[in-house]
């Protein structure tokens, strides 16, 4: 997006923990010089030989001849309870739509943007002038506690926003487009009114009056729920400045998970206003960095660097690990996570189960994470073991036409977005087609609260 603001995903070095599924994109390949050209094959292990095929999990025809051999210098997968970092995710049960639709560029939203930005800058500069204006220490202070009223009661105009965007999505009244578009522009209107509170606090101060500070950071932090590495992606590609690609949208009753791949990087965010507590309370930044702890140990054991902010309603718990960044915010009431940022680099994302297939001269393997999560196919030549590049790789659903993720660069790679359900991955290059047909597991999830 040219002029919206985007929430910076941190690029950092390769992990050995992960959000579920893709090592190191850097493949070579060694494959014995014969192997039987049709073989549906699945393991655990891509430095070991592939165990029996389960069968009953795959459509698609191909000869039943022995297991062969497919070896890479990626890391070997070890089981998922080893390397599945746990996030905060949505209970199946609870999921009411999901959709993994492509973006695009849509002037038409990019300019009511524009014009909301533009009315809001103007607004924040007639309360600047409003608060230079008050004549007297207490007229000051009037004229400021009347601004930060306005602000709160804006917020409580964005949640009831979001929540009725969710609504009228789970009731198929609007399509996941007109989702994001709504989410984007919530986000916009937050981002303005954090500046106008900079403007407040600037100018009472300068009026000689102090803004509360845990009444200030209360407000910050609560705006603050209303962005994310998402929808600053979604906002590139409304606007332009990132070519089309696919957003992931899980809705509960309430919650909703958005996550997209943008270049090298896997970003994802969750809400879950389930997980707090209505009457409110308060927790000490001490307790809300312990609270993350417990929820992501994989995370936090890799950390380099641990930031705790925020209001004791509302704790924002950073974590900056080798291959990525985790931000968990935690409620005051519920002491429980129930928001999550998170980027982490593909290339140290752990794969949680791999499928390979063997058909028309090509070797093809993906490796799943969860229903949201990034996955990766690879592809080599089933003759020299050659990676296999500038193969055009889709994924299609029941009777939906199939969307073309990406083409496979030189080591025979291309990631993408794995859908919710049952799916079929298909390979093509000239005139050869591979194709599996696959099962998204769930994720691995923080601990539901008690009831």
């Amino acid at each position: 997006m040219k002029s919206l603001p985007l929430v910076v995903a941190v690029f950092l070095l390769t992990a050995s923990v992960g959000i579920g599924a893709i090592s190191p994109a850097d493949m070579s390949t060694e494959t014995p010089t014969e192997r039987p050209p049709d073989t549906l094959t699945e393991t655990t292990d891509p430095n070991t030989e592939f165990i029996s095929p389960d069968w009953d999990v795959f459509s698609a025809a191909g000869s039943e001849r022995p297991p062969h051999q497919l070896q890479t210098d990626g890391p070997e997968l070890r089981p998922p309870s080893e390397t599945q970092t746990r996030t905060l995710a949505n209970n199946a049960n609870a999921v009411e739509r999901y959709d993994l639709d492509r973006e695009h560029v849509d002037l038409g939203p990019a300019v009511s943007v524009d014009t909301e930005r533009t009315a809001g800058t103007l607004e924040t500069g007639a309360v600047e002038r409003r608060i230079e204006k008050a004549g007297s220490d207490g007229e000051t202070q009037r004229q400021v506690l009347d601004e930060l009223n306005t602000i709160e009661q804006a917020i409580v105009t964005l949640e009831e926003r979001q929540q009725q965007a969710i609504e009228q999505y789970n009731a198929e009244e609007i399509d996941s487009h007109e989702l994001v578009i709504t989410l984007v522009t919530i986000q916009e209107d937050a981002l303005l009114l954090e500046t106008r509170l900079d403007t407040i606090t600037s100018g009472a101060e300068e009026g000689g009056y102090t803004v509360n500070a845990n009444r200030q950071q209360e407000i910050r932090s609560s705006l603050q729920l209303f962005s994310g590495p998402v929808r600053g992606y979604a906002a590139s590609l409304l606007y332009g400045d990132s070519d089309p690609d696919r957003i992931y949208v899980e809705t509960t009753e309430r919650g909703i998970v958005l996550s997209a791949i943008d270049g090298t990087t896997y970003q994802r965010e969750v809400l879950r206003p389930d997980r707090r507590e209505p009457s409110g309370g308060t927790v000490s930044l001490e307790d809300a960095e312990s609270i993350v702890e417990a929820n992501y140990p994989e995370i936090f054991n890799q950390s380099t660097t641990v930031r705790v902010s925020g209001s004791e309603s509302i704790v924002r718990v950073t974590i900056v690990y080798d291959g990525g960044e985790l931000i968990a915010f935690v409620d005051g009431g519920s002491e429980q996570v129930f928001k999550e940022h998170r980027s982490a680099r593909l290339s140290g994302v752990v794969a949680s189960n791999e499928r390979s297939r063997t058909q028309s001269g090509l070797d093809v393997r993906v490796r799943q994470t969860y229903g949201g999560g990034p996955f990766e196919v690879a592809v080599v030549d089933s003759d020299d073991g050659s990676p296999v590049s500038n193969a055009t790789v889709t994924v299609g659903q029941g009777s939906e036409e199939s969307d073309v993720i990406g083409t496979t660069n030189e080591n025979g790679i291309v990631h993408g977005i794995e859908p919710r359900g049952s799916y079929t991955v298909s390979v093509l290059r000239g005139t050869n087609t591979a194709f599996l047909e696959l099962e998204a597991t769930e994720p691995s999830p923080l601990a539901e609260p008690a009831e």
